[in-house]
C-alpha cells in the first residue's frame, strides 16, 4: 500500500482544537483586530497555506510528511488522533482527524460519535445532512447493540456541515483495520486523487 494511502486510510477521523476553544468566551476585540484576524479552517490553518506555515502553526508530535501530506500524532477531545493536513500545489485543502480509541465496551464508540457530533455541531450549526444507514437489520430494534453493529460493520454513524468556505464530514464506521472514527475538513470544490 503506498505511504499516502496508507497516511489517507489511517487518518479519515478526528476533531477540534479551535471547536474546543469555541466554548471559552474570547475577550472583546477592535474592529481593527477583527478585521486583521485570519480566519483558519482546520484547528490553527487556513484553506492556501504552504506546508511551512502549517507546520509553524502546529503543536502535535509530527510524524511524516510527502509530497501531499503532513501527519501529526496529538489529542482531541481528550482521545488520541491521528492528525493529518492535505495540500494540493503546494496550499492546504484540506485537513482529518482519525480518532483512535480502543474499548472494551462498544457502545462507548457511540459515545465518542456523540461527543465529537456536538463539538461539531457547537461550531458549525445543525448537520446539513444526519444519516444512520443499516446494512443489517439484526441490531436496528436494540439501541443497546449500536456499538456492537458498527464493531461488525452493520451500522455507519455519518453527518456534515457545510460553510462559505468548507466542507465537513463526521464518520463513525469499520474498516479492515477496525472501528473508525473521523472527521474530514475540506475547502469546497477542492479535489485530491487519493481522497476518499
Amino acid at each position: 500500500m503506498p505511504f499516502a494511502h496508507l497516511i489517507v486510510f489511517l487518518l479519515m477521523f478526528g476533531f477540534l482544537d479551535a471547536a474546543n476553544a469555541k466554548d471559552v468566551p474570547a475577550a472583546p476585540q477592535s474592529s481593527v483586530q477583527q478585521s486583521s484576524r485570519k480566519e483558519t479552517h482546520f484547528r490553527k490553518a487556513s484553506w492556501g497555506m504552504s506546508e511551512q506555515q502549517v507546520r509553524a502553526s502546529e503543536s502535535a508530535t509530527y510524524v511524516a510528511s510527502n509530497d501531499i501530506e503532513l501527519l501529526y500524532s496529538g489529542e482531541v477531545a481528550g482521545m488520541p488522533a491521528k492528525i493529518c493536513y492535505f495540500f494540493q500545489k503546494g496550499a492546504l485543502i484540506g485537513g482529518t482527524y482519525v480518532l483512535i480509541p480502543r474499548h472494551l465496551n462498544n457502545n462507548q464508540y457511540i459515545e465518542d460519535y456523540a461527543t465529537i457530533k456536538e463539538i461539531l455541531r457547537k461550531q458549525y450549526g445543525k448537520p446539513r445532512k444526519d444519516e444512520t444507514k443499516w446494512k443489517d437489520n439484526l441490531f436496528k430494534d436494540d439501541p443497546n447493540y449500536r456499538g456492537t453493529a458498527v464493531v461488525m460493520g452493520e451500522l455507519v454513524l455519518s453527518a456534515s456541515w457545510e460553510t462559505e468556505a468548507s466542507e465537513i464530514v463526521l464518520v463513525l464506521s469499520r474498516d479492515h483495520l477496525g472501528v473508525r472514527l473521523a472527521a474530514e475538513l475540506w475547502r469546497k470544490n477542492s479535489k485530491i486523487d487519493n481522497r476518499n
